[in-house]
């Protein structure tokens, strides 16, 4: 009996040590957030307790039960208003480890969507900057090379001049003094575009210098991201393994004093009763608002009743639909216009005028479907069959033709460039749904897909080209210009209608 009260007082005093080691590390980090330089290492910081709180015991853990989740979304909001990309997804990655803790499998995967595209977008800034680098690179070559070329032809007409001066000095058509003089400025002048060339020389060996430079940084930066990693995995299998160590110790320490454990969890169950109801009130409170704003999230991905279906059963059916207008949009010569301005200008113009579609096809109830490039896809009709309407697509198209020809007028005649629209339509049955188990996207497919398009193709700037089919829809609400028939790819001749005006406005 004694030798089990001694042995009992020693694992409870390793208990106690593995405790206090887990509340001495998370102390350590608060005092480092409570006195960090900057808004971004606090992200870090937080980010660390997040974690620490996750693998930590859990004796220290049910009495910190929701810190994690608290830390981990502070350090999501203050990373996401600083604009600090890698501590927003390392927040969102501990966010959804949180939810996967608590059972929560819907939550947690729309934080590891999260966290996935902001990594993602992290790829994405650092591959456009690479191309202006590119772009910048290019324009130097291009115009060492003109330079070159261009002293290059200089060189040979001042040979060329050189052998008319000794000509004409050797008929004595010019003096002697003459000739001499126009040598040594030809002379000169040869010299002088040698030295241009060697600098042009010496700057291309300097473009590639830097070219090689920047394939073994990347080279090295690429390597450094692999240890990187590995270390982590390496620190991951550690914590697993010690995680399980302290458990194991747990249920060992368990076993050899069961009955005293019964004693102490029975008084400590009505002891802490009360206060582990209010953590479980505040725990719940946080839950439900972090569940809200995942839905806010959902919707702005998906049409309400695919996220509802999604939701539900984890997965959304692609349905039939025998009636829905589609409309495509493109730019006129958007390629020769898009090499005149720089790439985030470019991204900008389109950005505010997709951003001006979205606001007019929300107005008329229209689905978007996606961007491609300059092309703007939408429809009417889904994802509820009965709300078919052509006449509020045909109408949807003729605001953003207003809209386009509002910036034409404003620019013309500057400098300020500015892009010329296509718009076709067509009505048909077609298949929409969801595809893929990452980054859902709600997309269409079909004949009346491709239809739409040669529509738009076959369209011309500043005009609304709809196909017969949806011409019989709305011809009783808008005037048209009959084309007639008009050979589209794929399709054969097929009988077209520009849009002229409204006839009477939509009820």
């Amino acid at each position: 009996m004694k030798r089990l009260l001694i042995l009992i007082a020693m694992l409870s005093v390793f208990a106690v040590k593995v405790q206090a080691q887990n509340r001495k590390l998370i102390t350590q980090y608060i005092q480092q957030l409570n006195a960090a330089p900057d808004d971004k290492s606090r992200v870090d910081i937080m980010n660390k307790i997040a974690q620490e709180f996750l693998t930590t015991t859990e004796e220290v853990a049910e009495d910190f039960w929701d810190q994690p989740l608290k830390y981990a979304k502070d350090a999501s909001l203050l990373a996401e208003k600083i604009g600090y990309k890698r501590g927003l997804a390392e927040a969102y990655t501990n966010m959804s480890n949180i939810y996967k803790r608590d059972g929560n499998k819907i939550q947690a995967k729309i934080y590891e969507y999260n966290a996935q595209k902001t990594k993602s977008q992290l790829t994405d800034d650092s591959e456009k900057i690479a191309r202006e680098e590119e772009m910048k690179r290019k324009l130097k070559e291009d115009e060492l090379k003109r330079q070159q070329e261009e002293n290059e032809r200089q060189m040979e007409e001042a040979k060329r001049q050189q052998i008319e001066n000794e000509r004409l000095a050797a008929e004595g058509k010019i003096s002697k003094e003459e000739a001499e003089k126009r040598s040594k400025e030809i002379k000169a002048k040869q010299e002088q575009l040698s030295s241009a060339n060697k600098t042009i020389v010496e700057q291309k060996e300097t473009i590639k210098t830097k070219d090689e430079v920047i394939v073994q940084t990347q080279e090295e930066k690429d390597r450094l991201e692999m240890l990187t990693k590995l270390q982590e995995q390496d620190i991951q299998l550690k914590d697993a393994e010690n995680e399980n160590h302290k458990k194991q110790q747990i249920i060992t320490t368990g076993f050899a004093i069961s009955g005293l454990v019964l004693a102490v969890l029975m008084a400590l169950f009505f002891l802490f009763q009360r206060r582990t109801t209010m953590q479980l009130s505040t725990k719940n409170k946080i839950i439900e608002e972090e569940r809200r704003r995942s839905e806010e999230l959902l919707l702005n991905i998906l049409p309400l009743e695919l996220a509802n279906e999604l939701k539900a059963s984890g997965s959304a059916q692609a349905r039939n639909y025998e009636q829905v207008t589609v409309l495509f949009t493109d730019f006129k010569d958007f390629t020769k216009i898009s090499e005149r301005l720089s790439p985030k200008h470019l991204v900008d113009e389109i950005d505010y005028c997709f951003r001006a579609f979205d606001d007019i096809v929300g107005k008329y109830n229209i689905e978007k479907i996606k961007t491609i490039g300059d092309a703007y896809l939408c429809a009417g009709g889904i994802p509820i069959a009965n709300t078919h309407d052509p006449l509020k697509v045909v109408r949807a198209a003729l605001e953003i033709q207003q809209f386009m020809e509002k910036i034409k007028n404003e620019r013309d005649g500057t400098d300020k460039p500015y892009f010329e629209i296509r718009i076709g339509i067509h009505t048909g049955p077609l298949v929409a749904g969801v595809v893929g188990s990452k980054k859902f996207a709600y997309d269409i497919w079909g004949d009346t897909v491709n239809t739409a398009a040669r529509m738009e193709q076959n369209s011309e700037p500043g005009k609304v080209n709809i196909s017969e089919a949806t011409f019989n829809l709305v011809k009783s609400h808008f005037r048209c210009t009959h084309r007639g028939k008009l050979y589209a790819k794929n399709k054969g001749e097929v009988e077209m209608y520009f849009i002229d005006s409204e006839i009477k406005p939509i009820s």
